[in-house]
């Protein structure tokens, strides 16, 4: 896995190793140890999954205050994603700034979002 900070404070893009062969491919997408080394830690309470039925369709904004924030974990593993993140945390140094990622299921990249007191906004398309 290479972790790389994004230009969003708190956000980070990860490439997933892929390991190909006659069968099909094999790939982690989650080692605890490995997000630790990279300074996210992790408690994960839920894992979601969405599918969007139709091309072009916003799938949401999502807009949290404590005590219900939590990070998250973006991954396409059909088609593309359009993915925007904006930040809304007042005490942020990246504070209305946004970043965009397209995704797709060839590129083997998930974007990170830490979870925080404060806000932070994900707008996905398809």
């Amino acid at each position: 896995m290479l972790f790389r900070q994004a230009e969003i404070s708190g956000a980070r893009t990860i490439t997933l190793p892929r390991h190909h062969d006659e069968r099909g491919s094999f790939g982690r997408i989650f080692d605890r140890d490995r997000f630790a080394e990279n300074g996210i830690s992790c408690d994960f309470v839920q894992a979601s999954i969405s599918r969007t039925s139709y091309a072009g369709t916003l799938r949401g904004l999502h807009f949290q205050r404590a005590p219900y924030v939590e990070a998250k974990l973006v991954h396409c593993l059909r088609g593309e994603i359009y993915d925007v993140i904006c930040d809304l945390r007042p005490d942020s140094p990246t504070y209305l700034k946004h970043q965009y990622f397209y995704l797709n299921c060839s590129d083997n990249e998930m974007i990170y979002m830490e979870g925080s007191k404060n806000p932070l906004a994900l707008s996905c398309s398809v």
